[in-house]
């Protein structure tokens, strides 16, 4: 007796197949742009309980937090020394629901050789992953590490390009900025309202130490010209090839050092310097991060995200939006006229509405 047997031919499992593949291809892109909605959802998720534990502080305290902190510690004999370059990462600590952290901060005891401790130093209470300042996008900050944390959202410093924080900040910045060094400004202070005033956005941490890409690294050293011509000299140290690296001979003006970049954007959070922990609404979203001498003088510091299209930023109510790259940014040519070089210290931003939503005091009412 015959039997027959009931099988796929090869054509058809082919077909089969085939099929599958672009149902796949099809689905893939969908799968892949839900996840991202999730990472910028949680994204927005952190910077909002930021901006609640600053509130929080305002309320306790009937101040914002300085741009950089000072503190008292205990050295292993007895005597107490004195901290400084502090960011507002270490104050916001209890108002962030990481209290443990904060106590494990305050009582850590140094040698007696220490003579002062600043926010770069690396103890058990800077260590490991701090969940409230990561955004999930930006994968570099969520790789374990066991010595300081990174971050991946940035305090705004306004339409502010003196970032010098050695002591107190530049004149201008005072005017301009709400988060100042040695400073603890009320919310009151903010003229233009806290729904027109920028508090925090987005930046990418470094993948490696010697990244070259433009929305991590930044050029050090592009000279004093970056006090009146900062457009023109950071978009310079773009490589004209691949827009999205740092060229890799030139530096600015300065072309005897050919060390262009210095990969330390979103590390050290505990750290006052803007260079690690700041931006100014100078250029748009996911421009180039450019600063003259050193990490601590005039400098152009972008917000920067992995999100297409712009970044996630909070508002000084504690509202959040997306902030287009294609945002209204006044980039050229650089205004004429300003008390200090490269900013107005009163009046209508110099930046269009981008550095309009930095300044809290412009005398601007923009809307998105």
């Amino acid at each position: 007796m015959k039997i027959n047997y009931k099988a796929f031919t090869l054509v058809e499992l082919l077909v089969v197949i085939a099929i599958i593949g672009v149902l796949i291809a099809l689905l893939l892109p969908a799968v892949q742009a839900a996840r991202e909605a999730a990472r910028r959802m949680q994204c927005s998720n952190n910077m909002k309980q930021y901006l609640i534990g600053i509130h929080n502080y305002h309320d306790v305290n009937n101040a914002l937090p300085s741009r950089n902190w000072r503190m008292t510690f205990k050295k292993d004999d007895g005597s107490l020394g004195t901290s400084s370059s502090w960011g507002t990462l270490g104050p916001l600590l209890p108002y962030l629901e990481m209290q443990p952290r904060y106590d494990a901060l305050m009582s850590h005891v140094f040698a007696a050789a220490d003579t002062s401790f600043s926010g770069d130093v690396n103890i058990p209470a800077t260590q490991g992953f701090i969940s409230v300042i990561a955004c999930p996008s930006n994968v570099n900050v969520l790789v374990a590490s066991t010595t300081r944390a990174k971050g991946s959202h940035a305090i705004s410093i306004g339409d502010v390009i003196n970032t010098d924080v050695s002591g107190n900040d530049a004149p201008g910045t005072a005017e301009r900025a709400i988060f100042v060094v040695n400073q603890w400004k009320k919310l009151s202070a903010v003229m233009d309202g806290t729904s027109n005033t920028l508090a925090r956005s987005e930046l990418n941490t470094f993948d490696t130490e010697t990244s070259r890409k433009v929305t991590e690294s930044g050029t050090n050293g592009v000279g004093t010209g970056l006090q009146t011509t900062p457009i023109t000299l950071c978009f310079a140290t773009v490589d004209p090839i691949d827009r999205k690296v740092i060229k890799a001979t030139s530096r600015g003006n300065n072309v005897a050092d050919p060390d262009t970049y210095d990969a330390h954007r979103g590390r050290i959070p505990f750290y006052h310097h803007t260079t690690y922990v700041g931006f100014n609404t100078v250029l748009p979203p996911n421009s180039p991060n450019c600063y003259s001498g050193n990490r601590n003088s005039w400098g152009v510091l972008s917000a920067a995200s992995n999100h297409s299209g712009g970044v996630n930023a909070f508002f000084l109510d504690g509202s959040g939006r997306f902030i287009s790259d294609t945002i209204n940014c006044v980039t050229s040519p650089l205004p004429t006229g300003l008390t200090v070089p490269g900013q107005v210290v009163y009046g209508k931003s110099a930046f269009g509405v981008w550095g309009a939503l930095g300044s809290a005091n412009g005398g601007e009412s923009v809307t998105l």
